[in-house]
């Protein structure tokens, strides 16, 4: 020791002034240790911001390991974690990080099927969506893209809302296999036979059992409306509940037949009925009417029965006496010739009209309402019965 000296980190007075290593101002700088800050106080050094001493200094520590001195959770002992930082300052950040805690990321779904809906059994964590995952766990057939909940319910033997039940699978069936018309189903499915199926005609959502006829004039048929006292024993009061009332002034309007009921002017003062009946479901116009009514000394009378289709009346079966189709003849009031359809069935005898059969026609366009009417005048014995009747559509 003395005073040319040089100071060194070595606790003692090399060059004889007083003060010993970093208090020394002579320092030899070659001999002092490299200190690393530690803003953050988390033990490990910024490597940008260092100092020469031979004591560690404040706030230093001996190691440049820190890539953030400004967050003590950011150091190479730290957990990677899912925060899009590189917490653990290997260089990796988040899922590209083998050691990351994916705990602290988001459960995923499988997604096999790619419809956008998870399976619930099969999940992997990741801070990210991993390729054929969701977020969600909404699919109850990862398999299949239109099974998962909120889906459409198909007619395909299969759960597809995954509510817990499936459809019949068989069009007709259910209420989620219901077709417009008899004619939809019958596209559906081509092997469907004669039967009564579900219908949803307006498309609601809302379907009723309708009875189609799958065989005659290659099928597809819809019965929309019917009423038969003669083999069902239906009585007046079903008639009124099948049918909208319109008119009727009728004196005679009853029941009281086993067979059929009947209605006449009985008081020779004319007299007029009008139903009808709303068709509902879709169809192309064409109609088979399966009717028996018998019509007794029909002087000055009529019987019309027929369609609406795209605003005009479409004659199904009808027949007159006289000039009453124009209504011309006779006292009939203008409220009652009102019930005269606007086309020409022409004149025939005043004898009895009988019809027993089937009437098959075409409307042309869309049938949408199915109308009765009647005119009858002379006594209760000139009177008109109707045993049954019965409207397909298609």
């Amino acid at each position: 020791a003395y005073p040319p000296a040089s100071a060194m980190c070595h606790e003692f007075d090399d060059d004889c002034y007083g003060d010993l290593d970093d208090d020394d101002s002579n320092l030899d700088t070659s001999t002092p240790d490299t200190w690393y800050a530690d803003t953050d106080g988390d033990g490990y050094g910024d490597a940008a911001s260092s100092s020469l001493a031979c004591e560690e200094p404040s706030a230093s520590v001996d190691n440049d390991e820190d890539c953030d001195d400004d967050d003590d959770d950011v150091n190479p002992d730290a957990t990677e974690v899912c925060d899009e930082i590189d917490n653990d300052c290997d260089g990796d950040i988040d899922d590209a990080d083998s050691d990351v805690d994916t705990s602290t990321g988001s459960t995923w779904y499988a997604d096999t099927d790619t419809d956008g809906y998870g399976d619930p059994d099969v999940t992997e964590d990741a801070c990210e969506e991993p390729s054929g995952y969701t977020d969600n766990d909404e699919d109850c057939d990862d398999d299949d893209d239109t099974v998962y909940e909120g889906a459409e319910e198909l007619c395909d033997g299969l759960d597809n809302d995954c509510d817990g039940s499936a459809d019949a699978g068989s069009w007709g069936a259910d209420e989620v296999c219901a077709g417009e018309s008899c004619d939809d189903l019958l596209t559906q499915d081509s092997s469907l036979g004669d039967d009564e199926y579900y219908l949803d005609p307006d498309g609601d959502g809302s379907a009723d059992l309708y009875t189609c006829d799958m065989t005659t004039d290659g099928g597809g048929w819809t019965l929309v409306t019917y009423w038969d006292r003669e083999n069902e024993g239906d009585d007046l009061t079903d008639f009124e509940s099948e049918y909208t009332e319109l008119y009727n002034s009728m004196g005679r309007w009853d029941d009281s037949k086993s067979t059929y009921i009947r209605w006449a002017d009985k008081n020779s003062d004319n007299d007029a009925l009008a139903f009808e009946r709303e068709i509902e479901v879709p169809n192309g116009g064409e109609t088979i009417l399966d009717l028996h009514y018998n019509g007794r000394s029909m002087d000055n009378s009529g019987v019309w029965f027929f369609v609406e289709a795209d605003g005009s009346d479409v004659d199904l079966v009808c027949r007159t006496h006289h000039g009453n189709a124009a209504g011309t003849s006779k006292a009939y009031s203008s409220t009652e010739l009102d019930y005269v359809p606007d086309y020409s069935c022409g004149s025939t005898s005043s004898g009895t009209w009988e019809w027993d059969t089937t009437y098959q026609g075409d409307a042309g366009a869309d049938a949408e309402v199915f109308h009765i009417h009647s005119l009858h005048r002379d006594s209760d014995a000139d009177q008109s019965r109707l045993y049954f009747v019965y409207l397909w559509v298609r």
